[in-house]
């Protein structure tokens, strides 16, 4: 299937005349919505939760013919993967062939490109961690690479510690010594460094300080522990040797310092570069050595919008530079990278790239994220340049990003407006965030993304395009209006588009507890105060088209979501309860029964449940469900089958976050307890068959054929990954909206299994399988003179075909 991206739609001026949200609240806000959704009971998460909701999920997998009514390799990758990729982390190039690269993405996994970029490939949908940080490759053999696992910063994704390739990054192997599940050390691993000369020596840099290996990862040794200070820690985000002179390493800490190290590693001294503000999450370091000037390195410093430092004899001391201000306070992006035949040339990256000329005094911005596709996109993670860098002929270098990897043609005379080649043709690590699709002129799939905005695939055609920018939450269709979309940037800022995203706007004034106003920043009106959930429910009422529900602190109705600007209405008060960890108890589910506008669920950040029959009226009366656990409450649904069964699942890397109710909630049956001890953050129901279910999970997709009583994963797909929407396209058609790899679609047949029965004539010496009855009974009743006799043999079958696939009922072979 060949897609094609249309780059960007324009919309009016007052949809995103500003900046969505300034950068150090989106990260701090999308890594804090992520670990709300973990927590237990207790507001806690386990330092090997992921490790081992993973291993139970492999204990799952059974390849057979379907999953809950899914055919095998049935899953189709839909996309965007050309003019975005996705959030990339890291980028590694064979040191003895330029074509052969390799990109890790933050929740997407590994990618591998044969041709420099021109195209990519995923090396394993199914790799124990699909969220990468780091590459590199071993001194005495190019072809041996270490892969550092997690997402510290905005995801909030536990590794699984540190992978392992000896074939140049095509198959990967967990080092065994790295399991967090045997030593908390290993649940994020930021960065992996390899000596330059010496083969086997790897240093690690990880939450809870730095590691060294003499043996190729085989055993590993603490050297750098982490620092308590005022009740707060410093962990190790970045680790470079000098090339010059391996003896000499830097560690990038946070809170302003680094340590450095004289020997190889083994021991370290830390220094304070700037004054410490005794808090964690600040002062983010990155490092690089120069190749031609012993001893020198520069810094980049998430402090006073973005700090250059520089060091002359090997990071025991620091003099500051510049504050070029390319970090705008941001921990989650800082990148910086020296001219490897001139020490002179620098070039930080933060929201975007900067270059300096003269060791740092000075920076000229050249790329502008408002100019992409024309520039390279936002926020930036690593600057790698090629082998053959020789900053004459050969000046070239890729950049990895929240927009997948760029290439700049020549980084000495690259632009905000030229230089920039885009390389993301076939890279899909898009991060969606919540989508909604509809059958209507010829399919359609509205999805908002981490930083790539809210994108729109329309199936005639196979195309892509964004029509609002920023990161994009929960969305919807208006189902008797194909052109009418609803949106959502954060924190309950909704908008609308009524002609099919050709223009769109806010429609959440009058929100009062929406996206927090500030100067330069105020989509929903001035004075509202921000208290709601990051990514905060916005769910149309089926029923009754432009009756848009918006869950923050309290819940809001508009008089009409169709009209120019709609009037908001709270129908419910905010709850008083109070969550594990000390946020607030936003609205974090909403659902209306298929049917019925009266009738309203909600859900709360703490795990309270509301339900309301009267919730067409002025001031609806809710009462307060109970019996459930006291998470996160992720999913509300209804069986559309049977309007008094409602499944709730819920956050936390805990077992048990599935139950539903026939009877309103008096009482409540587990139906999840066989799935991983893992956050469910999709649920959808079987369009034939209400026994069919979905639930699209931290650690990938499951389903179920009787109700929840057993649960299956495959791995046919859609991928080892954060599953956040499940959404029918149509009755057999269903939509997964994953958080690092895009769009998959997968066909049903709503069907359940039948028995199919094996019978041998031993005159003839064949066999004969069949799932029709009328066949079986016949068999079993003597007809051909009982020459055929039941093997033992049964199986099942399903007897509809599905997509192009073929339906066989019968078999007959030796």
């Amino acid at each position: 299937m060949r897609l094609v991206e249309l780059p960007y739609r324009a919309v009016t001026a007052n949809a995103e005349a500003s900046s969505p949200a300034p950068p150090e609240a989106t990260s701090k806000g999308g890594r804090a919505f992520r670990m709300l959704r973990q927590r237990d009971d207790g507001g806690e998460i386990a330092p090997d939760a992921m490790s081992r909701a993973l291993r139970q999920r492999e204990a799952l997998v059974q390849l057979v013919p379907k999953v809950g009514g899914v055919i095998r390799n049935a899953w189709t990758a839909l996309g965007p993967a050309t003019t975005l990729g996705g959030r990339v982390k890291t980028i590694h190039v064979d040191p003895t062939d330029p074509h052969l690269l390799l990109a890790g993405a933050a929740t997407g996994g590994i990618w591998h490109s044969e041709n420099a970029g021109a195209s990519w490939l995923p090396v394993n949908d199914f790799l124990g961690s699909l969220a990468i940080s780091s590459f590199a490759h071993d001194a005495g053999n190019p072809s041996v690479i270490y892969a550092g696992t997690s997402e510290y910063y905005y995801t909030a994704t536990q590794g699984i510690g540190i992978l392992k390739s000896i074939d140049d990054g095509r198959s990967w192997q967990r080092l065994p010594a790295t399991d967090p599940v045997a030593s908390n050390n290993w649940t994020y691993v930021m960065r992996v460094a390899a000596h330059p000369t010496a083969p086997g020596v790897v240093l690690a840099g990880t939450w809870t300080g730095a590691l060294r290996s003499a043996d190729s990862g085989a055993t590993w040794t603490k050297v750098f522990s982490r620092v308590a200070f005022d009740g707060h820690f410093t962990i190790v985000l970045d680790v470079r040797f000098n090339p010059v002179d391996p003896n000499q390493v830097l560690l990038g800490l946070e809170d302003s310092a680094v340590a450095y190290s004289d020997d190889a590693g083994f021991t370290w001294t830390k220094v304070q570069i700037a004054p410490a503000v005794n808090k964690r999450g600040t002062g983010r370091v990155e490092l690089a050595f120069a190749r031609t000037v012993s001893g020198l390195a520069y810094a980049s410093v998430v402090r006073n919008g973005g700090e250059v430092w520089k060091s002359s004899d090997a990071g025991h001391t620091w003099t500051l530079t510049s504050t070029p201000g390319h970090l705008h306070g941001n921990n989650s992006v800082n990148a910086i990278w020296v001219d490897p035949v001139n020490a002179q040339h620098v070039i930080v990256g933060g929201v975007d790239l900067w270059r300096s000329v003269d060791g740092g005094q000075t920076f000229l911005q050249i790329s502008d994220w408002q100019r992409w596709p024309t520039s390279a996109h936002a926020d930036q993670h690593a600057l790698v340049a090629e082998p053959g860098y020789d900053g004459t002929t050969n000046a070239r270098i890729y950049i990895a990003g929240d927009g997948g990897v760029y290439l700049a043609n020549n980084i000495l005379a690259t632009t905000t407006t030229s230089g920039w080649t885009n390389l993301n043709n076939g890279l899909n690590a898009v991060q969606f965030w919540g989508g909604a699709a509809s059958p209507t002129a010829g399919g359609l799939f509205v999805g908002g993304t981490q930083d790539n905005g809210t994108l729109t695939l329309q199936r005639a055609g196979n195309q892509w395009f964004r029509w609002f920018g920023g990161d994009g939450g929960s969305t919807a269709i208006d189902p008797t209006n194909p052109t009418l979309w609803y949106g959502e940037l954060t924190y309950a800022a909704a908008f609308r588009s009524l002609d099919g995203g050709v223009n769109a706007n806010y429609i959440c004034a009058g929100i009062s507890d929406a996206h927090t106003a500030t100067a330069t920043f105020a989509p929903c009106g001035l004075g509202t105060s921000g208290e709601a959930n990051f990514i905060a429910p916005t769910v149309l009422d089926s029923n009754q088209p432009g009756r848009l529900l918006v869950g923050a602190n309290s819940l809001w109705v508009p008089d009409d979501a169709r009209v120019p600007m709609p009037t908001w209405h709270s129908i419910k008060v905010p709850s008083t309860g109070v969550t594990a960890s000390g946020g607030g108890n936003w609205i974090s589910a909403i659902a209306v029964q298929p049917g019925d506008s009266n009738v309203v669920w909600i859900g709360h950040n703490n795990g309270e449940l509301y339900v309301s029959i009267d919730a067409l009226s002025v001031s609806p009366t809710w009462r307060a469900v109970t019996g459930l656990p006291a998470r996160f409450v992720t999913r509300i649904v209804f069986d559309p089958a049977n309007a008094n069964r409602v499944y709730v699942a819920f956050g936390g890397f805990t077992a048990g976050n599935l139950y539903v109710t026939d009877n309103g909630g008096t009482s409540w049956t587990g139906v999840g307890a066989a799935l991983p001890a893992a956050p469910i953050l999709a649920l959808a129901i079987g369009r034939h068959n209400s026994q069919f279910l979905y639930a699209g999970t931290e650690v990938g997709l499951f389903a179920t054929e009787d109700g929840g009583q057993s649960w299956s994963a495959s791995n046919d797909g859609p991928a080892n990954v954060p599953v956040e929407e499940l959404s029918w396209l149509d009755d057999n058609t269903i939509i997964a909206a994953t958080h690092g790899r895009g769009a998959f679609l997968a066909l049903t047949d709503g069907s359940g299994p039948v028995d199919a029965v094996e019978y041998y004539y031993s005159a003839w010496n064949f066999y004969f399988e069949t799932a029709f009855p009328d066949e079986i009974a016949a068999l079993d009743g003597g007809a051909f003179g009982g020459a055929w006799q039941r093997t033992g043999q049964t199986f099942k079958v399903w007897p509809q075909a599905t997509g192009s696939a073929s339906a066989t009922c019968r078999f007959f072979s030796t």
